[in-house]
């Protein structure tokens, strides 16, 4: 994402002699791209979204005692989850921003479930109970489907072109860079132990789709594995 620098001077755009006003943010697809190149309005946006999703169907459904936990679950991933991951096969987020979403994700579960904040249940918990997928492997997965689509293309398509371009001139202010989806990308490459067979089997649509789904598995036990031996040191120390 493109970070504007105090000292650079903005060429205006016209179109018809018309200049094209000069703005901080702004919506296109259902998606926030602001000029600073942050996710914060996005992942605010999705999370006001989701929560509107989930209310629609509360007293209908994830709040009906006669429906079974495995029907609200797929009302969940059919229709809130959707609009918590819209447009996530390109974010770059900070881990804060990944733990707001999991966070709501984490209390969607709880009450469809009915479990309270006394009963000390843990986000691990609830996706093993409900034989659900963490927010984060849900994001990595779409992001390296998408990225198989992407390598498919011709090179000249504009997706492509930006993903792998890299800037001839220029420097950056000083201080850590924003991550970058690249960047991104390679954590989950590493993360599902599919970095050193990328090259060799993403051109191949149907091969790379099979081997993301059992990469996403690999890494979502290891998710959980960090998640439980974090929580036993925890309680070690206390």
């Amino acid at each position: 994402m493109f970070q504007l620098s105090e000292s650079w001077t903005v060429t205006p755009v016209k179109i018809n002699n018309i200049e094209l006003k000069r703005v901080s943010q702004f919506k296109y697809l259902g998606g926030i791209i602001s000029e600073d190149g942050s996710m914060k309005l996005e992942i605010e946006q999705r999370l006001k979204i989701a929560m509107l999703a989930f209310n629609k169907y509360y007293s209908q459904v994830y709040n009906n005692s006669v429906l079974a936990v495995r029907t609200k679950i797929n009302t969940l991933k059919t229709m809130m989850i959707p609009c918590l991951t819209y447009g996530c096969a390109s974010w770059h987020l900070k881990l804060d921003q990944t733990m707001k979403l999991e966070g709501f994700h984490y209390r969607c579960l709880m009450k469809i479930t009915n479990t309270k904040w006394g009963d000390m249940v843990s986000y691990v918990t609830l996706l093993e109970k409900t034989e659900s997928m963490s927010i984060r492997s849900i994001i990595s997965k779409n992001r390296l489907k998408h990225i198989g689509k992407i390598q498919n293309t011709s090179n000249h398509r504009i997706p492509k072109f930006v993903l792998h371009g890299e800037v001839e001139a220029g420097a950056r202010e000083p201080g850590r860079p924003i991550k970058c989806l690249r960047q991104c990308i390679k954590d989950d490459l590493r993360k599902c132990k599919l970095l050193k067979e990328f090259e060799e089997n993403v051109l191949n649509d149907k091969a790379w789709i099979a081997m993301v789904n059992e990469g996403i598995d690999v890494s979502e036990d290891a998710f959980k594995e960090q998640r439980i031996a974090a929580s036993n040191k925890r309680k070690a120390r206390s």
